[in-house]
C-alpha cells in the first residue's frame, strides 16, 4: 500500500498515525487523573471530567480548527463550576447553566467575538488566573490533609487553615506527602525509564499501593460506577427563570471564553508547523461541545494548555492526537474502573495544588512587575477583586483599576483622554511598501479599536513599515500586542517591519525590552 501525502500538512499517513497515536496515549495518561481531580473539585461526580475530555477528543478534534489543541475540563474553571453548583443547589442545575453558556459561547464565535481578546489587558487575564490558583490551593489543602470544613467564602476558608494542623488525618497526609514528593522529584530525575512515564502516572501507582496498605476513610477514594451509561445525568432547567442562573451562565461563558482564547493564542507559539488558530472557529467548537458535554453530566471545556503543551512535546502533528486521547480515556473508563476507584482523593488534591501553584507562582508576579507599574497594579487589583467578590466582578474591578491607573500615571501627562480609543497616524504610499507613521500615545485600547485595523488593512496589500518616531507614550500592553500580532501575522509574501523603536528607549514613558 503506497503512502499518500496529507497535502494540508505535508505529512504522510504513516507520520500522522504513529506520532499522533503515541501522543494520544501519553496525553490520556496525563489527562486521566487531572480530569478526575477537576470534576471532584468542581462539585461534580469524578466521571464528569472524563466524559468532558472524551467529548472534547471525539468531537472537537473533528470539527474544530486548532491542530495541537487538547480539549477538556480545565482547573481554571473549577471556581466558577463549584460556585454554580453551590449557588444553584446541585450539579444538575449547574449542568443546565453550562449547557446554556455553551450556546452563548457558540453564538459569540459566530459573531466573531474572538477578536475581543485583544481588548483585555494580559495583566487582567493573568490576574484572574492567579486568583483562581490561590482559590484552588486553599480549597485543596483541606482535602490533602483529610480535614472537612464548612466555608461560606474564600476569606472564611483562609481563616480556617489553622484547623488543618489540629485535625490531621495521618494516612491521608502520608499519601499527600508522597504524591507531592514524586511530582517534585520527577522533574529532577533524568533516568530515561522514569521520564518516559508521566509524573501523574507514577503518583497514581504509588498512591494506589500505599492507599491499599493504610486505612483510608470510606470517602477517601474515587467512586466511579462500573455502568458508564448509568452514570449519565441530565440537566435540570427548572431554575432558568432565576437571576442566579443567568449570573452563572454569564460567568461561565466569560471565563471559559477568556481562558480558552488565551490558551489558544499561547499554543500557537508551540506549533512545530507554525499554524495559527482560527479563534472564532475555536470558540464556536468550545461552545457546542460544552453544551453537549453538559447534556450528559460533563463540564465546560476549553483549549487546555497543560495537556496541549504535553501533546506537542510527545510529537503531535495534527488534531488526531486529540481524537486518540479521547478514545483511550473511554477505554480507561470501560476497562479500568476498578483500578480508578482505588485512587485516593488526596492524590488528586495534590495534583491540583501543583496546578494552582503554577498559576500564582512568584515567577508570575516578577514577570508582571517587569512589565511596568500599570500592569502590576492591574494584576494585583484583579487578584484581590476576585478573591473578595468573585470572578466576574473581580474581572471588572481589575479592568476599571487598570484604566484608572493608566489615566492617573500616564494619560493626563502624555496625551488627552479623547485619544483613549483612537490612534493618530498618517499613511504614506511608497513604491514598494506602505508606511504607517504613528504619533501621540498608544495603549492597548486604542491599538485594538484603531491601529490594528490599519495594520491588517495595509499589510494585506503591500509590505508595511510602521514608524514609531512620533510616539510620545506607549504602554507595555500595547507594545506586547503589536509585537504578538506582527509575529502571528507574518507571511512570506508580505513583510511587516517596525522602525525607530530605539527612539522610544529614550522616553521615560516606556521601557522597550
Amino acid at each position: 500500500m503506497t503512502e499518500q501525502k496529507n497535502t494540508k500538512h505535508g505529512l504522510t499517513f504513516k507520520d500522522i498515525w504513529k506520532s499522533n497515536l503515541m501522543s494520544g496515549i501519553g496525553v490520556s495518561l496525563i489527562a486521566l487523573p487531572l480530569c478526575l481531580a477537576i470534576a471532584s473539585a468542581s462539585g461534580f461526580p469524578p466521571v464528569s471530567g472524563i466524559i468532558t475530555a472524551i467529548i472534547g477528543g471525539l468531537f472537537a478534534s473533528l470539527f474544530s480548527g486548532p491542530y495541537i489543541t487538547i480539549y477538556g475540563p480545565a482547573a481554571g474553571l473549577i471556581v466558577v463550576n463549584l460556585n454554580t453548583v453551590n449557588t444553584l443547589g446541585g450539579f444538575e442545575y449547574a449542568m443546565a447553566a453550562i449547557a446554556t453558556a455553551g450556546v452563548l459561547i457558540f453564538v459569540m464565535g459566530h459573531l466573531k467575538i474572538g477578536k475581543l481578546s485583544d481588548f483585555f489587558s494580559s495583566s487582567v487575564v493573568k490576574g484572574m488566573l492567579a486568583s483562581i490558583g490561590v482559590i484552588i490551593i486553599v480549597k485543596q489543602l483541606f482535602i490533602a490533609f483529610g480535614v472537612s470544613i464548612n466555608s461560606t467564602s474564600m476569606l472564611d476558608s483562609i481563616i480556617q487553615i489553622p484547623q488543618i494542623f489540629s485535625n490531621i488525618n495521618y494516612p491521608i497526609v502520608l499519601i499527600s506527602g508522597m504524591s507531592l514528593l514524586i511530582l517534585v522529584l520527577h522533574t529532577m530525575i533524568k533516568i530515561k525509564v522514569v521520564q518516559v512515564i508521566p509524573a501523574p502516572i507514577w503518583v497514581l501507582i504509588a498512591a494506589i499501593i500505599v492507599g491499599n496498605m493504610v486505612q483510608l476513610p470510606a470517602y477517601g477514594s474515587v467512586t466511579l460506577s462500573s455502568d458508564l451509561a448509568g452514570s449519565i445525568k441530565y440537566p435540570d432547567f427548572s431554575k432558568m427563570n432565576s437571576y442566579p442562573f443567568w449570573i452563572a451562565v454569564i460567568s461561565i461563558a466569560v471565563i471559559t471564553s477568556l481562558e480558552s482564547l488565551l490558551s489558544a493564542t499561547s499554543l500557537d507559539s508551540l506549533d512545530p508547523l507554525k499554524r495559527k488558530t482560527n479563534l472564532n472557529k475555536d470558540l464556536s467548537a468550545i461552545g457546542k461541545d460544552s453544551s453537549l458535554s453538559a447534556a450528559i453530566v460533563g463540564l465546560p471545556m476549553i483549549s487546555e494548555i497543560v495537556r496541549s503543551s504535553a501533546n506537542v512535546s510527545l510529537g503531535e502533528k495534527t488534531q488526531w492526537s486529540n481524537f486518540f486521547h479521547g478514545i483511550f480515556l473511554l477505554l480507561f473508563v470501560l476497562l479500568g474502573g476498578a483500578l480508578i476507584n482505588q485512587i485516593p482523593f488526596a492524590t488528586l488534591a495534590v495534583m491540583l495544588i501543583m496546578v494552582g501553584y503554577k498559576l500564582v507562582s512568584p515567577k508570575q508576579f516578577m514577570t508582571i512587575y517587569k512589565m511596568g507599574h500599570v500592569e502590576f497594579i492591574t494584576f494585583v487589583s484583579t487578584i484581590i477583586g476576585v478573591l473578595l467578590t468573585g470572578l466576574l466582578i473581580g474581572l471588572l474591578i481589575g479592568i476599571l483599576i487598570g484604566v484608572l491607573t493608566e489615566l492617573t500615571l500616564h494619560y493626563l501627562k502624555y496625551f488627552p483622554i479623547s485619544r483613549t480609543f483612537t490612534t493618530r497616524y498618517t499613511i504614506l504610499q511608497k513604491p514598494d511598501h506602505v508606511q504607517l507613521n504613528i504619533t501621540g500615545g498608544l495603549t492597548f485600547s486604542n491599538y485594538y479599536l484603531s491601529l490594528k485595523k490599519q495594520i491588517v488593512s495595509h499589510s494585506s496589500k503591500k509590505d508595511l513599515v510602521i514608524d514609531f518616531t512620533g510616539v510620545t507614550y506607549l504602554s507595555k500592553s500595547a507594545w506586547t500586542k503589536v509585537n504578538n500580532f506582527i509575529n502571528s501575522s507574518y507571511r512570506s509574501e508580505r513583510r511587516i517591519k517596525m522602525i525607530n523603536t530605539d527612539y522610544l528607549v529614550k522616553q521615560k514613558s516606556v521601557r522597550v525590552v
